[in-house]
């Protein structure tokens, strides 16, 4: 689990520094899919110095930088995540719902109609998530859980939001990116406050990277 795991509002985010945010997303998620060989790194494809302890990814600092000044690695794609693609959600459900909220203080599936579902992420995808945005009104969750191996494994990152809901946007962005690796079963749950016995709609803001030119692989 993140040591540095807090949601910071939007509301007190100026544009600059939620650009940062998603800056700072792409380039961790970038620096994951060369250590988990979803593609290589060389230098002529992304001209930077290695990473000091892992000399198979750029350095964040400068991929940071490189990336703020217009610049992309030729062998990644990037994409936004999709539930029925990359989470296996039931169809018609290819968008941001919450399991039916049916008792409070039970957690609940981000991603559609089952109560605990895990994403299997596959052998070419990275997923990294670095905020969300709470649709439904009052906030019935208070909670976001990121969790390995599947909504029983170990807690990668906890999220507490409820202060969100005295903020004019029920919108934040996350102290730190969560990543998914390759080839690895995750979920995303949220903890219920109010038992609405409905779906709440809880966006997330997330990347998916992948080998250039290919889908769902």
């Amino acid at each position: 689990m993140s040591s540095k795991a807090y949601i910071v509002p939007s509301d007190f985010t100026p544009p600059g520094v939620q650009e940062n945010y998603r800056v700072g997303a792409l380039a961790a998620a970038i620096q994951r899919a060369y250590i988990m060989g979803v593609q290589s790194w060389d230098t002529k494809n992304v001209p930077l110095s290695p990473q000091s302890n892992t000399p198979s990814c750029p350095d964040l600092g400068q991929l940071i930088a490189w990336l703020k000044a217009g610049n992309w690695p030729q062998n990644l794609d990037a994409r936004e995540f999709e539930p029925i693609l990359d989470a296996s959600a039931g169809a018609g459900l290819d968008f941001w719902y919450t399991a039916p909220l049916a008792v409070a203080g039970t957690e609940y599936s981000a991603m559609g109609a089952v109560a605990t579902a895990p994403a299997a992420n596959r052998i070419k995808r990275i997923v990294v998530f670095y905020g969300v945005q709470i649709l439904t009104t009052p906030m019935p969750i208070n909670r976001i859980l990121f969790r390995r191996n599947g909504p029983t494994g170990l807690l990668q990152a906890e999220f507490d939001v409820q202060q969100l809901a005295t903020m004019m946007r029920v919108d934040g962005f996350f102290s730190e990116p969560v990543v998914w690796d390759n080839n690895t079963a995750y979920s995303v749950d949220v903890l219920c406050q109010i038992a609405t016995g409905v779906a709440a709609q809880v966006i997330f803001k997330n990347f998916v990277l992948e080998p250039a030119g290919t889908t769902n692989v």
